[in-house]
């Protein structure tokens, strides 16, 4: 912005004043594309790790012994689980 006013306003110059508009523009709009990219790639890195965290953890509770589910109740089991991956995945 401060661009704009030293070389827009202070200096009366229209061409200078359009210059600096359009690099603002330019740097506005490079920063909305890499925070896009950004928030975009950090959601979907999320959501890989925590599919990846659900198909190893249900892998393995499969092979567990059917007496560990006499002890645990499996709707428990379900439910930490998927707390668990929501945290991890926010």
């Amino acid at each position: 912005m401060r661009i704009i006013v030293d070389e827009g306003f202070v200096a009366s110059s229209m061409a200078s004043l359009g210059q600096a508009i359009t690099g603002f523009a330019i740097i506005a709009i490079l920063q909305a594309l890499g925070t896009f990219a950004r928030f975009y790639w950090v959601s979907w890195l999320g959501e890989r790790v925590t599919a990846d965290l659900r198909r190893a953890v249900y892998s393995h509770i499969i092979t567990l012994h059917p007496g560990y589910y006499e002890a645990n109740l499996s709707g428990e089991i379900q439910s930490r689980i998927t707390t668990d991956t929501t945290l991890i995945q926010r």
